[in-house]
């Protein structure tokens, strides 16, 4: 986002640096969309802040769109500063495989039942989504959600079923993390 400033992407490196137990794995999503000089502080702060430490999970998502200007500056920064880091870019269908096996759910934790049992790929999060209007995703939806409702044999208190509808090409993250957690399990 334009709007993102150095100190929120310094937040970010330190949270990994510091993060207990090292377990979480923190991610910059689309840098190449921050302001130039924003993108220049905040890459010389990563370099400051994860100088000497390897104890940490980062993973930087660029955007594969060769016409973005920053990000050969963003890919040339992390080869030259960080050779020896395990840098991995991945094809768009490694990254949905990868993304595919840790957001499925394959066994069942007690009595607990997960959304992603009428999934068809078994997966905890499904995003629907078409460039044309009429395609069928609102039907595909409501018909997921009418077969959780059957396998809930219980009243839940939340939504089984959260629609947040974003048109355009810009997406307020702010806006979807609100709708969430507005619709949260407490």
């Amino acid at each position: 986002d334009h709007k993102t400033t150095v100190e929120e992407i310094s937040l970010l490196w330190y949270r990994a640096v510091r993060d207990p137990g090292h377990k979480r794995i923190f991610c910059l999503v689309n840098p190449e969309k921050l302001p130039y000089q924003v993108c220049v502080e905040a890459f010389e702060e990563m370099d400051r802040i994860l100088t000497g430490t390897t104890d940490y999970q980062l993973v930087i998502v660029c955007s594969n769109d060769h016409k973005e200007e920053r990000l050969s500056f963003i890919m040339e920064h992390l080869q030259l500063s960080h050779r020896d880091a395990s840098a991995v870019i991945a094809k768009d269908v490694v990254v949905r495989e990868y993304l595919k096996h840790h957001m499925s759910q394959n066994e069942a934790f007690g009595k607990q039942l997960f959304a992603s049992e009428v999934d068809i790929e078994k997966c905890t999060v499904r995003v629907i989504r078409s460039k044309r209007t009429g395609m069928g995703k609102s039907l595909y939806v409501k018909t997921l959600t009418k077969h959780l409702k059957k396998k809930v044999k219980k009243q839940v208190a939340y939504p089984l079923c959260v629609t947040i509808s974003v048109h355009g090409p810009d997406v307020d993250f702010d806006v979807v993390m609100d709708c969430l957690q507005k619709h949260s399990n407490p």
